[in-house]
């Protein structure tokens, strides 16, 4: 049976000790052995009454409790007669504290008459309590330095060009094509390119960065042995031209390949083969070449012959096609 000795006050952890009794030795007749709180002198649980005779038997008490260790409590010894417990049917009793049966784990004690009640004690923690949940610290590899300084020189050149797009769009222009020069080959690299220009911009930052989340743009960018190309058409924009088909329109030249797909970000590569006039650098002008076809015929850029003489570059101090110089990071 379950026994609680409850305390509404108090500081500690909950706990519940789970109490297996075992008596030996008793005097004929059934037995009964009840629980006391000696500071309420109040019966707080007992085994069950029965007829059965055996001297011996078992039981379980859960008791609750903060942490109250020096908590008195007496195990009463009665015989049963006719199904029932009075004060003449008293065999013995054992006083003890919870911090002695927390304590003992296995103890014995021995009454006056020479029966024996045996504890057999266990700890178990409130199921009610919530459990505290360990941090997990995830280790990665180490970088270098020059991993890190790579990553940052990556970051702040999209955020930079970012920039750049912002004061490109003041002018009605939300579709770009922009050529990045720090990451060749390196798809980890580029993907800082493109979290630099997307980052939200700090209002109270000296130096303004990113701030081009909403803004549809493909990056290039020309290594040793292939052309890069990552498409970003934000919601935004995907009603004017989706990220797929802007993608594909720069890919066709070069027989670029989709290597990522995605509803707003697309990644694709152009592989170089110098054997076959097939040179990174010129297929990125290519691929920029048909991006811009592409977003003339969709009327998102306006036409080189256009009557309005404002050139958005010259107006805004802007040079796309720049790369980040490691000297200004």
């Amino acid at each position: 049976m379950a026994v609680v000795l409850s305390q509404t006050k108090g500081k500690g952890k909950k706990l519940i000790l789970k109490l297996k009794l075992s008596a030996t030795n008793f005097p004929g007749g059934s037995n009964v052995v009840g629980l006391w709180r000696l500071d309420t002198n109040e019966i707080v649980g007992h085994t069950e009454v029965s007829d059965d005779a055996s001297p011996t038997f078992t039981t379980e008490f859960n008791l609750d409790h903060y942490l109250s260790a020096d908590l008195k409590v007496k195990f009463c010894v009665y015989s049963v007669v006719n199904g029932c417990v009075d004060e003449s049917g008293f065999v013995g009793c054992h006083e003890t504290s919870l911090g002695a049966l927390f304590k003992g784990k296995k103890s014995e004690a021995l009454l006056s008459t020479g029966a024996g009640l045996n504890f057999d004690c266990v700890v178990l923690p409130d199921p009610n309590q919530k459990k505290k949940e360990k941090k997990v610290v995830e280790t990665g590899p180490q970088l270098s330095k020059e991993e890190k300084k790579a990553i940052a020189l990556s970051y702040k050149e999209g955020g930079k060009k970012g920039q750049d797009l912002c004061g490109m769009s003041s002018f009605g222009v939300h579709f770009f094509c922009v050529s990045i020069e720090s990451c060749p080959d390196n798809w980890d690299l580029f993907q800082q390119v493109m979290d630099g220009m997307n980052k939200e911009v700090d209002p109270e930052a000296d130096d303004r960065k990113g701030g081009a989340a909403d803004l549809a743009k493909i990056l290039f960018c020309a290594g040793p042995t292939k052309v890069m190309m990552f498409a970003n058409v934000p919601p935004e924009q995907a009603e004017k031209a989706t990220v797929k088909e802007f993608l594909e329109a720069v890919c066709a030249p070069v027989d670029g390949k989709i290597t990522e797909d995605g509803e707003f970000f697309m990644k694709a590569e152009a592989a170089g083969d110098p054997d076959n006039n097939r040179f990174p650098l010129k297929m990125r002008d290519q691929a920029i070449a048909a991006g811009f076809d592409f977003l003339r015929a969709k009327q998102l850029v306006l036409d080189d012959d256009s009557d309005d003489d404002i050139n958005f570059a010259d107006e805004c101090g802007i040079d796309l096609n720049a790369g980040a110089n490691a000297e200004d990071y």
